[in-house]
This record gives C-alpha cells, structure tokens and sequence, in this order.
C-alpha cells in the first residue's frame, strides 16, 4: 500500500496524456463501451485490448491493480525489460499472452494468444497528447412530461443504465435513468449521476 501512495504522488504533476483514438488503429475492432470506470475495449486477431483513459494517474493506477487482480491466475509480474525498452511506467505480464500497461493516466491491457507486446507497442504507439479541455459532462432538463438530453459535440457514443424512453427520434425518457455515460473519440468517459424523486441517493454504475 504504501508503495502505491508513494508512486501515486511521485506521478501527481506529470501532465495527463489526451487518451487512445477508439477508432483508427489497425487491427482493431470497433469499440465496445463499458462504463467510464472500466474503460472500452476490442477484440484484435486471436486477442482482445482493453484501454482506459482515467482524469488522473491515481485512477489509471487503480484500473491496473483491478486488471493484475482479475488475472492473478497468470501471475503477472513485473516485466523490467517493456518498460525499459517503451518508457511506460509500469508493464506486468510475460508479454507473450499478456501485458498490462501504464503510462501515465492511461492504462491497458492486451490478452493474446502469443503476441501481447506487439499489440500493447501498437497501442502505446497510438496515444494522443494534443491541447483539448476536458470532457464536459451530459446534461439532462426537463421539458413538459419527457426529459431531454446535451452533450458536447465531440462525443461519440453515450449509454445509459434505467429510466425509459420517450417515442421520439431523438433521445427523450419518460422516466429519468440512473445515470449517463458519454466518450469522445479519445477514448475518454464522463458518467452523470441523476437522482429520481424515489431516490434517496444516486445509482451506481455496474461495472
């Protein structure tokens, strides 16, 4: 624990990467979105990745120890010789069949049936540093009887978990959901978390 506290305030000022393009990368599929706390993934020949883009290095610190755990099985340890050779911060994996990675506030990982280095340098390879302000939440107001829903113009693709639609061509509830999730092209997330009056709190997102 306290080797993850010193490494979470040691990365605390290194400027954020932008994310990884959710399209456009060769030999991915097209993306499938989870939520904004598991990140969105795809499946690539005789594999899969999955990437996360986090507000922080904390975050993407948080998301890698939750990958490590979820495949304790294959004992990932810690491969010195990827993060030497690519400057991540940090890799665990045999880099065969699998390869978690950190570099910075992003993290992914690759599950590959005898390639996963050469994948995660093709994702690594693929991340996106350029001056664009952050994600600004989905917006949702009432309007009559229905509710009706913003977001930012860069955002491709939303979801939500509850509530019921209106018959309409554009996104309407009748009834409001639990919550909203909405991705840019850069693979980063905003979830907003809405309250019915029978609620005494917000839904959690599944993950």
């Amino acid at each position: 624990m306290l080797a993850l506290l010193f490494t979470i305030a040691a990365t605390a000022a290194t400027p954020l990467h932008t994310g990884i393009p959710v399209e456009g990368i060769e030999g991915l599929s097209a993306p499938i979105f989870q939520t904004s706390s598991t990140g969105w993934w795809s499946q690539i020949p005789r594999g899969t990745v999955q990437v996360y883009v986090g507000p922080g290095d904390a975050e993407a610190i948080s998301w890698m120890e939750k990958m490590k755990e979820k495949m304790v099985k294959y004992r990932p340890t810690f491969n010195e010789e990827y993060v030497a050779q690519s400057g991540v911060n940090e890799a665990f994996g045999d880099g065969v069949g699998l390869l978690i990675v950190r570099d910075q506030n992003i993290a992914f990982m690759v599950r590959h049936d005898g390639q996963a280095q050469v994948w995660a340098q093709s994702i690594h390879g693929s991340i996106v540093d350029i001056p664009v302000p952050p994600l600004s939440p989905a917006t949702i107001e009432r309007d009559g009887a229905e509710w009706t829903v913003g977001h930012p113009d860069q955002v491709v693709h939303l979801s939500f978990h509850g509530g019921q639609t209106a018959p309409s061509p554009q996104l309407r509830f009748s009834t409001l959901p639990n919550y909203l999730v909405i991705w840019d092209g850069w693979g980063r997330a905003v979830t907003t978390q809405l309250m019915t009056p029978d609620q005494r709190d917000a839904a959690t997102p599944i993950p």
